[in-house]
């Protein structure tokens, strides 16, 4: 699974399907544009790079993500999603070390006949 597959189903995975697809294409298209933003801020704040620029990247997102900004509640806003959501999930992330989910289920080691 890609990661920037796997960050939007755990950060947007509560938004209800019925509202996720009402509205004209320009809405959802809209909606669409401003929750990638969020996701690239997400992968910009889990990055391990070592390059200088994706550090100081991985810095600016991290304080986007976690400061309470009016330019981050108007992002997710338009991305049509509650801004302390997102801020609390990231957050949570984070303290995680940017496992995006929480499992707590570890799958045994099993191997698989045919």
């Amino acid at each position: 699974m890609s990661n920037s597959l796997w960050l939007n189903q755990s950060i947007f995975h509560n938004i209800d399907s019925e509202d996720e697809y009402y509205g004209n294409d320009e809405e959802l298209g809209m909606r669409a544009l401003w929750r990638s933003v969020i996701t690239q801020a997400l992968m910009d704040a889990s990055s391990n790079s070592k390059k200088k620029s994706d550090k100081m990247c991985k810095i600016q997102a991290i304080q986007w993500l976690l400061d309470d900004s009016s330019d981050f509640a108007a992002v997710c806003g338009l991305a049509d999603m509650d801004s302390h959501y997102v801020r609390d999930q990231a957050r949570a992330a984070l303290s995680r070390g940017c496992k995006w989910r929480d499992d707590h289920k570890k799958m045994s080691n099993t191997s698989v006949r045919y």
